[in-house]
């Protein structure tokens, strides 16, 4: 539905605004179908009433994920679900018809997310009239269906083509177009060059944990093991060049030429039996074209996409410093935000019934992270006071990130040459490298808003904070003592 501003606090649902931007958009969605405008009108209005009644019971997505709600996961089978859910459906025949075969057994085990919201849906489903329930279900296949109409166009400003290709990654189906893109810009040698980073950077978060004195074992051996688990995804999936395992992939997704909502339907049934087949194993989704780097508690992965692994910022000819400094500083960094963002609670293998509690890593970080905290309100972009307006996990992630990539640096065994025409050391080239990741030009205007309507920490403060608070940088650079970038009081948290 179109984004509409609420005169509510609580449920949108309640806003007479809401509910005729519902109206307006799907009773088109109805009169495809034929029919006249009155009768669809009456009939969505009672739909509205039951999405109503559902958005009162469904916890917000977010919710569902983060740390904090992770005691409403509940680990139980599918005959104990089925009981749970009661008499309105069968579980069985209903995961068998979505994946087009029966692949569990009431003695196999599931994570129920939000425990309370399947015992008041059956409640719901039960006093709703099934023409409601029907016409709801046909509501939200229309709806899903109508960009997969011939007539169809994309409103959002992209061509056909655009939307085509984001329809592919949306779909699960670029893996030829990700093969493509790694067998051009990923060559062996700097997949080999980044493994040896981020290896060294691994072993460098062992160490730190090991000696730390600021953690209790119980935390050490669990970080340890977690760090131990983690895969590490360079590039794409192993066997993305593969082109053999590429067509295995999707032998069992059957193509209807000129039948595009056809061909649809087919994907989705081919992407629930896929994950459904996959289970229990981890199934990380990845497109290796995205210029992103970055780690996923949920399945304690580290991926590097081969779109991040390009020139300014890697390359098999860079200097090995300028490297750790550049996509090994950005990995820590990822390792260490995730591991602050949820740091409540983390999964060894990725599965929510194998979480533990950081209890002193919990209370010390706090401790330990003001002074950054003091520091980054004192900070002022473009003549504003941003006293409480910075988030300060960004930083802890850049400044943990930092000293584990130089320590891992220092350790490992590199290549010693420097970039042409260029007078810096092996040590200036790793803070070069450690800056170039956020080198970029913003509007001022438009930094301050985003500071204040997305939380946005700018990028320059970022590489401001981690070089003042560098020991390493200023005598690299030779900066005056009690200057901007090395000042007398230097704060760390890692």
């Amino acid at each position: 539905m179109n984004e509409v501003q609420t005169k509510t606090n609580g449920n949108p649902f309640d806003d007479p605004a809401f509910k005729e931007a519902f109206m307006n958009e799907t009773v088109p969605f109805a009169l495809l179908l034929g029919g006249e405008e009155q009768t669809a009108r009456d009939k969505l209005e009672v739909v509205y009433e039951f999405q109503k009644n559902l958005s009162k019971i469904f916890r917000p997505a977010d919710l569902k994920v983060q740390a904090s709600n992770i005691t409403s996961v509940k680990k139980m089978t599918v005959g104990e679900f089925q009981t749970l859910l009661g008499s309105w459906i069968d579980v069985d025949k209903y995961f068998s018809a979505v994946v087009g075969q029966t692949f569990v057994t009431k003695d196999d085990e599931m994570n129920v997310i939000d425990f309370d919201y399947f015992k008041r849906l059956g409640y719901i489903i039960q006093e709703t009239d099934k023409e409601v329930l029907a016409n709801y279900i046909v509501y939200n296949f229309v709806k899903l269906a109508r960009s997969y109409f011939p007539s169809f166009m994309p409103t959002n400003g992209n061509s056909r083509t655009e939307e085509c290709f984001e329809l592919l990654e949306r779909n699960d189906l670029v893996c030829p177009l990700d093969s493509l893109f790694v067998k051009k810009h990923l060559s062996p040698q700097l997949h080999s060059k980044v493994a040896l980073i981020v290896n060294g950077l691994e072993h460098q978060f062992v160490k730190t944990f090991e000696n730390s004195d600021w953690m209790d074992s119980k935390d050490k051996s669990e970080l340890i093991s977690r760090l131990k688990f983690m895969d590490i995804l360079i590039g794409g999936e192993d066997w993305i060049t593969d082109l053999v395992k590429i067509d295995q992939r999707y032998e069992a997704l059957e193509a209807v030429e000129g039948d595009y909502l056809q061909n649809r339907a087919n994907i989705v049934r081919f992407r629930k039996n896929k994950k459904a087949r996959s289970l229990p194993e981890k199934l990380v989704l990845f497109s290796s074209y995205h210029p992103y780097l970055e780690y996923e508690a949920n399945y304690n992965a580290l991926k590097l996409h081969a779109g991040i692994l390009m020139e300014p910022l890697a390359s098999a000819s860079y200097p090995d410093a300028y490297m750790y400094g550049s996509i090994g500083t950005v990995s820590g960094n990822r390792i260490i935000d995730g591991l602050v963002r949820d740091r409540h609670y983390y999964y060894d293998s990725g599965s929510y019934e194998e979480y533990f509690l950081l209890n002193s890593m919990d209370r010390t970080l706090t401790n330990r992270s003001q002074c950054l905290k003091d520091q980054i309100d004192s900070y002022q972009l473009h003549g504003e006071n941003l006293s409480g307006q910075l988030k300060i996990d960004p930083f802890i992630a850049d400044n943990g990130g930092f000293t584990l990539s130089y320590g891992a640096y220092k350790n490992a065994f590199k290549s010693k040459h420097t970039l042409p025409n260029l007078n810096l050391t092996e040590d200036q080239l790793f803070f070069v490298g450690l800056s170039q990741y956020y080198c970029g030009h913003y509007d001022p205007e438009y930094e301050l808003n985003t500071i204040k309507d997305e939380e946005h920490v700018p990028d320059k403060l970022r590489v401001f904070n981690v070089m003042a608070n560098s020991p390493e940088f200023a005598r690299a650079f030779k900066c005056s003592e009690r200057t901007a970038l090395n000042p007398e009081k230097k704060c760390s948290v890692w």
